[in-house]
């Protein structure tokens, strides 16, 4: 008899629960409009974020989190936080555009639960580059390749009832080398090697409601509104593999991705983000990368990766990781945006592999080469609304010591490298793609920038930038295969090869090469489906090497829908 009204109890506490989940999302509906809770706003080009940033920032209080991408249910609770009554003209358009595109989505076909949405996409860009490969920082081949708008695109997407969510972005377009070195002048791909047969560069699968979103999907990650890109993951790596799990309210947040470096070569990543007071918040992340197979035990959010101590042990049979042959390399930072009056932005992020306190440095008798790895940013910025749109006035300095991101061997160095199946000039074993997961300006480098900008979300944008690159040798010494020994390695502390004087090295190291860059682009949307662009760049390099470098393009982009 017992086993029987236990067995009605847990039917009816299950019942209960069912009806209250059903009652909670029929609440949701009835409030919160027919918001596309999974949805995941993907698209490079997209203004949602900027514009959810500059209204917060109008109404005095920092964004929780400016990671990207996010959830529509995400972006709608930053957006739930803005009180018109403190908005400016500009401000109030921007938010009705925002509130729509959130609350009231246009989309092709909509039957009951399921919405479905297709576009077709048409650019073309003219391009005059001289003498961008030899006189500009490496990052600049990827800034310019990932401004550069496909020629043909067809983005497609369709939701079930709002918690289930599925995209994908076809292209056609050039490869990376085929826009370093072949019909430069021209966004199209001319040639069948041109081609960039890796397609799709974004698509992935949701599934989220009002607080939460999981999404697996392949796309750029950034962590952090910055000029220089983020010191913990940045968008310079177009594409990356990845699992993302994310629970969140308004003033809490805490985040678990998984990147797949490739098939044996992982990165595990959790943050929490929260807000103690409206003017200020605070991410913290960890981050681990394994050169081996797939370790669940890092999908755990809760857990410090750190105190698992993974670098001991013994994830590739036979191979003892306190070698050069090491399979753990370790990260954490920490990302600081503030407030403290209307419009007014003070952010910084640190981030760091290892760090040697002054007794671990006395210990192994005085014989420790591991050198410190770390770096930082600080910025400050500015948003001034007018009639015609937000002027912004922003400076920032990033500083990243020569071992920033590389560990004692490249496998858990943080780079992301990939291969293109073809190639203009290259075949596929010698067509690597390196860029850095974090820090995109590399290690070895002090870099300032200044920039100021007009921005119309929608309409129209201007920006003027100069920035100053002091670029140390460290970079190119990490990637050249000469300098490996043993094989795959380059570091103060290998066996067998200690290079105690390395650790004293500052940037930038060696015989630098100093940049000098100004750039001017702008935007304007001439019509709802048709855009214009243009940049003009000059960049002037001394030290180890001296020239002049130009990068001039013009593109329009027709959206059909």
């Amino acid at each position: 008899m017992k086993s029987k009204k236990y067995i009605i109890i847990v039917f009816l506490v299950i019942c209960l629960i069912i009806k209250t989940v059903q009652t909670a999302f029929a609440t949701e509906n009835e409030s919160e409009y027919d918001i596309p809770y999974a949805k995941i706003f993907y698209e490079k080009n997209t203004d949602i974020y900027d514009a959810i940033y500059f209204l917060a920032i109008e109404n005095g209080f920092s964004p929780l989190s400016y990671k990207k991408p996010q959830s529509a249910a995400e972006l709608y609770k930053a957006l739930s936080l803005i009180d018109k009554e403190n908005l400016s003209n500009i401000g109030l358009q921007v938010y009705e555009n925002t509130r729509k595109t959130l609350e009231q989505p246009n989309y092709l076909l909509k039957q009951e639960i399921l919405k479905f949405n297709i576009n077709g996409e048409l650019a073309i860009q003219g391009r005059i580059a001289h003498k961008v490969n030899e006189y500009t920082p490496y990052i600049d081949k990827f800034l310019s390749y990932n401004a550069m708008p496909d020629p043909i695109a067809i983005p497609f997407d369709f939701l079930i009832s709002n918690y289930f969510y599925t995209y994908c972005y076809l292209s056609l377009n050039k490869n990376f080398a085929a826009s370093k070195f072949s019909n430069t002048f021209l966004n199209i791909p001319l040639k069948d090697k041109d081609m960039d047969f890796h397609f799709p560069k974004r698509a992935g699968i949701a599934v989220g409601g009002s607080f939460f979103n999981i999404n697996i999907g392949r796309g750029s990650l950034n962590l952090g509104r910055t000029l220089g890109g983020s010191m913990l993951i940045a968008d310079t790596a177009d594409r990356f593999d990845y699992f993302s799990g994310t629970v969140f309210t308004k003033n809490l947040k805490l985040d678990v991705t998984v990147l797949e470096l490739n098939p044996t070569r992982f990165l595990f990543m959790h943050e929490v983000s929260f807000r103690p007071i409206k003017q200020i918040s605070v991410t913290l992340h960890e981050g681990v990368l394994i050169n081996s197979f797939f370790d669940p035990r890092f999908l755990n959010p809760a857990m410090i990766f750190h105190s698992h101590a993974a670098w001991k042990e013994d994830y590739l049979p036979g191979t003892t990781p306190a070698s050069e042959n090491g399979a753990v390399g370790s990260q954490f930072g920490i990302t600081i945006d503030a407030v403290p009056i209307k419009r007014l932005r003070i952010y910084g992020q640190f981030g760091m592999n290892q760090f040697q306190t002054p007794s671990e440095l006395k210990g192994l008798n005085g014989k420790n080469y591991t050198p410190n790895s770390l770096g930082g940013l600080f910025g400050l910025e500015y948003v001034y609304p007018t009639k015609i749109g937000y002027i912004i006035s922003s400076v920032e300095g990033i500083y990243a010591n020569p071992w920033y991101n590389i560990l004692s061997n490249k496998k858990i160095s943080y780079y992301h490298e990939r291969k293109e199946m073809s190639s203009s000039i290259l075949d596929y074993d010698k067509s690597q793609i390196y860029t850095w997961i974090s820090n995109p300006y590399g290690p070895d480098t002090i870099t300032a920038i200044a920039r100021i900008s007009l921005v119309n979300p929608k309409k129209h944008s201007a920006s003027l930038t100069y920035r100053l690159v002091c670029k140390g040798e460290n970079e190119d010494n990490f990637f050249d295969k000469d300098k490996e020994k043993p094989s795959g390695v380059y570091y103060p502390e290998a066996k067998g090869n200690n290079h105690p004087e390395w650790l004293n090295w500052r940037s930038p190291s060696g015989n630098p090469i100093f940049f000098n860059t100004i750039r001017i682009s702008g935007s304007y949307q001439i019509l709802h489906n048709l855009l214009a662009r243009g940049s003009f760049a000059w960049t002037n390099a001394s030290g180890k090497i001296n020239g002049n470098a130009i990068d001039f393009s013009l593109s329009l982009e027709y959206s059909i829908r």
